[in-house]
């Protein structure tokens, strides 16, 4: 492989919308900006995980910019990111206070009372504000249909599912104008519990955030497992103060019997000390992490230690679980792919390879392990014939969709092209083939952009997925070699399907309509070439007419990046 120095000319199109002209006004730059809010983004970590480049990121911007659902808000796109860390805040304040204030509110002095009083004129409003915000983007937020790629964005199939799933607990606790008015009771507040149903989306939405700052999947799975166990220790703790004063009147028991008493823990003036004395013991019974001064007597509290003592051994088991799950699979595939790319880096070390084919391997075998290593070929080699060809063709069932001349060949053809083909990466700035060397290889543009230089290397335009290179070998009927016209040279990670010219000959069915369709293809192709490289290399010497004339402001001239098939 060569490498090159390419400056891109030509903007790669990554959000779907034509170029504003630079007079346009600021109404309709403020549109364009909030429209491009909704749009999947590519440096997002979500969607690095979810496509292999950047060129496919781009596709689906433009595929949901075009979209009659424009409107709707992608999941992995900038407002979403707002979304999600707003409900972070919406989840977190939630899980701490209403329990905390359901469960001690009555035993409060006077001086606490009026600070949380002037607390809730101060943050009511503003959470509400939230909470609406959230309640209402949720009929014109998108999801994710069984894989990460199959995003739903059809607007009444999201207002239906909606409604179906978390509508009603999302109206529970955002309720509140009712509440200030006084004209409800005093058991409203527990409506704000609804948020405890919601503790899984508070979660998953903290796994994206933290996804975004960088960390591996198996330390955010860690600090989800943390944070849901110190939930569960102060939902816990509340509701175990709670308890004495909610129950035990109604059922004849003394409360100078409950642990709370015993403690002198009912009324004192520090809450703080009360609440942490609580969660010491529930901790303690939670994991069994020894005793608390305070030994229950009473048969009830005793009940209800022994449920909280279920309770953690159960989840001491989960977490174990997780924690084993997540050191097997690192042993397996992702400390197998750490262990070959430490000896990489040893390797470049002590060889003194220059910074910039370093980053070029390193990104190599990041884009085709996908942070896992695996064996391809051992893989491929114990399986038989049929399996191995019905593998390669479900693999290759993108490039399939996307190559417009496979639409003309048998299924069998196609199959054995697929078996005949080897994928190969090409990192930025490779240069795939250079102009007037003979053509000797067809290439299939699986993922990736592809730039075309004329011979003055002059960038013509680019191509993107499902487009060849090298079909003129194919079709050329006499006995000199063909050679390539143009340059060819990756701007970013491009996979592509390489066969032999001579092989794509030999299974190519004989039937002269085929090859009369493929050679019409080229001339096509080629006569398009041609017209974009006669703009390209003389639209600056004729700029000063078309500024006379107003084209470049109102009717710009552009360059064809991508062909309509």
């Amino acid at each position: 492989m060569v490498y090159c120095t390419h400056e891109c000319d030509l903007a790669i199109d990554d959000s779907g919308f034509s170029k504003l002209p630079p007079n346009a006004k600021c109404r309709v730059r403020f549109v364009r900006a909030l429209r491009k809010l909704v749009l999947p983004d590519p440096k997002a970590a979500i969607s690095k995980r979810s496509y292999r480049n950047h060129s496919q990121i781009c596709a689906e911007r433009r595929r949901h910019a075009r979209s009659k659902f424009f409107y709707i808000i992608h999941p992995y796109s900038n407002m979403e990111k707002l979304r999600q860390f707003i409900f972070i805040i919406i989840g977190t304040h939630g899980t701490i206070t209403t329990p905390l204030c359901i469960a001690f509110q009555k035993h409060w002095d006077k001086s606490t009372l009026n600070f949380y009083s002037s607390y809730v004129a101060i943050s009511r409003p503003l959470f509400f504000a939230l909470e609406f915000f959230w309640l209402v983007t949720n009929f014109f937020t998108g999801y994710t249909e069984k894989t990460p790629k199959n995003v739903q964005v059809n607007q009444w199939k999201i207002i239906k599912r909606y409604l179906k799933t978390y509508f009603i607990i999302d109206l529970l606790y955002t309720i509140w104008i009712p509440s200030i008015l006084g004209i409800l009771p005093e058991w409203f507040q527990y409506l704000k519990l609804a948020i405890l149903l919601r503790l899984f989306t508070v979660g998953k939405c903290y796994k994206r955030f933290l996804l975004d700052f960088g960390l591996s999947a198996h330390l955010n799975q860690i600090i989800w497992l943390i944070l849901v166990s110190l939930s569960m220790l102060h939902l816990l703790t509340c509701f175990f103060f709670m308890f004495p004063f909610f129950y035990y009147d109604k059922l004849g028991i003394i409360r100078e019997n409950t642990w709370i008493y015993k403690g002198n823990l009912a009324f004192k003036a520090n809450l703080t000390l009360t609440y942490f004395s609580c969660f010491v013991l529930v901790n303690v019974h939670m994991w069994g992490l020894g005793e608390h001064f305070v030994r229950p007597e009473n048969p009830l509290d005793m009940f209800i230690l022994t449920v909280i003592m279920i309770i953690g051994r159960l989840w001491s088991l989960f977490v174990m679980a997780n924690l084993l799950q997540i050191q097997t699979t690192s042993s397996l595939s992702e400390s197998k792919y750490e262990e070959y790319l430490t000896q990489l880096k040893t390797f470049i070390d002590q060889k003194n390879i220059s910074s910039e084919f370093k980053s070029r391997l390193l990104i190599y075998y990041q884009y085709k392990y996908q942070y896992h290593y695996f064996n391809e070929k051992a893989i491929f080699f114990s399986l038989s014939q049929y399996l191995r060809q019905e593998l390669q063709m479900f693999l290759a069932r993108g490039l399939i969709s996307k190559v417009y001349i496979f639409r003309y060949l048998p299924k069998a053809t196609v199959a054995a092209i697929i078996a005949k083909s080897k994928k190969m990466v090409y990192t930025t700035n490779n240069i795939i083939s250079t102009a007037r060397e003979p053509i000797e290889s067809v290439y299939f543009i699986n993922s990736g952009i592809v730039a075309v230089l004329n011979a003055n290397e002059v960038e013509i335009t680019h191509l993107t997925d499902g487009e060849e290179v090298g079909l003129s070998a194919v079709t050329n009927t006499t006995k000199h070699k063909v050679t390539y016209a143009y340059t060819y040279i990756a701007v970013e990670t491009t996979e592509l399907y390489v066969i032999s010219v001579k092989d794509f000959r030999n299974l190519m069915p004989a039937k002269p309509e085929i090859m009369k369709y493929l050679s019409n293809r080229v001339q096509e192709k080629y006569s398009t070439f041609a017209k974009i490289e006669i703009i390209a290399t003389t639209q600056a010497l004729d700029l000063l007419s078309e500024l006379r004339s107003g084209k470049v402001l109102e009717r710009p001239t552009v360059r064809t990046r991508y062909f309509d098939n």
